[in-house]
């Protein structure tokens, strides 16, 4: 598999590409945004890691890029990881915030390639996904909204420990989607879907 990396930080770019490289995948380092934005001119990879403080072209431009080419994508930030981030024009289809151990990264670089090869219907967190109204297009929902959506259409609740983060978010892109149903708290069970009219 081609793994495009595009982090700003030498030492760990070459961290990363010997331990992509060690599980046998092909790495396309880039340093800053020109060097990731010149290798999309060229081919494009099966998935990618950008680096969220890329320099000289932003993550979110290359992120538009990707997801314009369906290319799923994981973002690694240094902040935490906010409403604003996950519904933001151009968003990954997942985020990871430092520090990290390259086996979490591989992992959710993993969930995001299975997404992107299998659609709406497959696995996620022992969850089984499909729903054909909400896919990796508009709106983009990360791996994780996607889980959320996942086990709340199956009639599920979400845990209460579950990070909130995710669960805002997801709220309000279905409600710009005006799906007619929203997700709401309840105390001791946790997060449930309800219609609008509920």
């Amino acid at each position: 598999m081609k793994i495009l990396l595009a982090i700003s930080e030498r030492d760990l770019l070459t961290s990363l590409q010997k331990s992509f490289e060690l599980d046998g995948h092909t790495v396309i380092p880039a340093f800053d945004g020109v060097q990731a934005a010149a290798s999309l001119q060229n081919v494009f990879p099966d998935a990618a890691v950008i680096y969220e403080k890329l320099t000289r072209i932003t993550a979110g431009q290359i992120t538009e890029s990707l997801n314009k080419n369906d290319v799923p994508s994981v973002i690694l930030t240094v902040n935490r990881i906010t409403e604003d981030t996950l519904c933001g024009e151009s968003t990954a289809s997942s985020y990871l915030a430092f520090p990290f151990s390259p086996d979490e990264l591989k992992a959710k670089l993993d969930a995001v390639i299975r997404l992107k090869k299998y659609g709406t219907a497959h696995d996620i967190r022992g969850v089984r996904i499909d729903d054909q109204r909400f896919k990796l297009g508009q709106p983009k929902l990360t791996a994780e909204e996607l889980a959320i959506r996942a086990r709340l259409s199956q009639n599920k609740t979400v845990p209460n420990d579950y990070p909130f983060i995710y669960i805002n978010a997801l709220n309000k892109k279905l409600a710009s989607e005006q799906c007619g149903f929203r997700i709401e708290y309840v105390k001791n069970i946790g997060y449930r879907q309800v219609d609008h009219n509920e």
